[in-house]
């Protein structure tokens, strides 16, 4: 049994805080009185986000047929929440690492099914007519930000953890359930509760392997639990194993979806995923370096 999980948290003294832009943007949103020009003008002030701002809202994630030239005016069309959601998705990429590093964690497929995950929530929610889309996609970058705490702040049981993924070739959450006796879902949904995002993040995240849990928001839980399975089964990224895990029947009765469905979200969750990856990325490698995954879906 590893450490006790509100040991590790304590001990964590170094966990990434969200940027000051996003955080001041937050607080921006909360007033009432706020308006798009306000906000505008905070995020002016950040040349690279103002840049893929812009750049997300004229892709094919929207697919807007005029283009958007101003912060305000993004602002104004996509609104007050869906920004929230689109920042702090470019924000967080910045947060943890994009490369691969010493102890063998792959942190490019990491990232590559991370917004693979992402992508497949976004499409999920047209199916079920989910107006959050922003919010499921947001909920499935983040579900399995749990991995890269263990990755870098609890490495030896982490690399028990891929040790025992190997010999028994079995699923990462059942190792960390018998090795930590906690998972990367839980881990996940305490970073985000102590980030202050809202529950509709923190459940999804922290629920994703256990939808029947949840309570609050169980249709966005189920949301990011399938279209986790999904990625795998497309083969988008690594999720830490070579298993797909078991379709939750609680969650799949949530969502009200057909079988004759799964194929054609697979199919945009493809589609998706390399606008993601091109709308989230710049089309240089000045700012970032090349895309994670990007060069190596493209080979398969």
């Amino acid at each position: 049994m590893g450490r006790r999980l509100d040991t590790v948290l304590k001990q964590i003294y170094t966990l990434p805080t969200l940027p000051v832009v996003l955080t001041t943007v937050l607080e921006l949103i909360r007033n009432p009185k706020t308006s798009a020009a306000d906000i505008g003008r905070v995020i002016s002030k950040d040349q690279i986000l103002t840049a893929r701002l812009l750049k997300l809202v004229n892709s094919a994630f929207y697919g807007f047929p005029r283009r958007i030239s101003t912060v305000s005016h993004a602002i104004t069309v996509i609104g007050f929440d869906a920004l929230t959601n689109l920042i702090l998705a470019t924000s967080v990429l910045d947060i943890f690492p994009k490369e691969n590093q010493e102890g063998g964690f792959d942190y490019e497929g990491f990232w590559e099914h991370s917004i693979g995950t992402a992508a497949g929530a976004k499409v999920i929610a047209g199916f079920i007519s989910y107006n959050g889309k922003e919010e499921l996609f947001v909920a499935g970058l983040l579900h399995d930000i749990g991995k890269i705490v263990e990755a870098q702040f609890m490495q030896k049981e982490f690399l028990k953890v891929r040790e025992e993924i190997h010999n028994n070739a079995g699923l990462m959450v059942n190792e960390e359930a018998k090795i930590l006796g906690y998972t990367h879902a839980r881990i996940g949904g305490e970073l985000i509760d102590k980030w202050g995002l809202p529950a509709s993040l923190v459940e999804p995240v922290a629920l994703h392997h256990e939808p029947q849990l949840a309570r609050e928001f169980p249709r966005q839980t189920a949301a990011v639990h399938l279209a986790d399975i999904l990625c795998r089964a497309k083969d988008i990224g690594y999720g830490g194993d070579n298993k797909i895990p078991p379709l939750n029947p609680v969650a799949w009765e949530s969502l009200g979806l057909r079988i004759s469905d799964i194929e054609p979200i697979m199919e945009r969750m493809e589609t998706e995923f390399e606008a993601t990856i091109s709308a989230l990325y710049p089309s240089s490698t000045s700012e970032r370096g090349t895309p994670p995954g990007e060069q190596k879906w493209r080979e398969r």
